[in-house]
Order: C-alpha cells, then structure tokens, then sequence
C-alpha cells in the first residue's frame, strides 16, 4: 500500500465568527506547526454565510499558515440550524 503524501490530503473545515473561528485557526496552526504527513496539506476554511464571518485577525491568523479561504453567501432551508451550511458547503466544495 502507497504511503500516502501531503498531496493525497486536504481539510475542509467551517468557521464562522466566535468559537468556530477560534478552533479553525487552532486547527489550521496545529496541523502546520506538527510534522507529519499532513503537514504541508492543502486547508481550505470556509465561511458559508455573509453575517458571521470570522474576524480580520484570524483570517491574518490562517493566511499566516498558508490557508485558502473561501467566504460565500449560502441560502438554507432552516438556517437557524449552523450545522445545516455543512451539507450546502460541502456539496459545492472547494
């Protein structure tokens, strides 16, 4: 079996203002600050609504550590509910 390489890995993570953004960037820091196989993979951190992004100093934060971030405008049926955006950003990936 291949080992698998930094190429062969992505993360595909949420954040939206307060704890969200918060665990995304420590998230992004500690996947690049620790060795291994996934350290020089691709991050791409998504803000899916236009209201609660993340503030300016953790979007600094990942550019820091060679994040992609990727802000958009998603509509959802029951937006009350956070975790509904998890379906619609994944289904229209990165």
């Amino acid at each position: 079996m291949k080992a698998l390489s930094s190429t062969d890995i992505e993360f595909f993570l949420i954040a939206e203002k307060g704890s969200l953004e918060l665990q995304a960037a420590l998230l992004c820091e500690s996947v690049r600050a620790f060795k291994g196989a996934c350290r020089f993979a691709a991050i791409t951190v998504v803000s899916p609504r236009r209201d609660p992004q993340p503030s300016a100093a953790t979007l600094r934060k990942l550019g820091l550590v060679g994040v992609e971030y990727l802000e958009l405008d998603l509509r959802s049926p029951c937006a009350a509910y956070g975790p509904s955006f998890k379906v619609y950003v994944a289904c229209r990936g990165p």
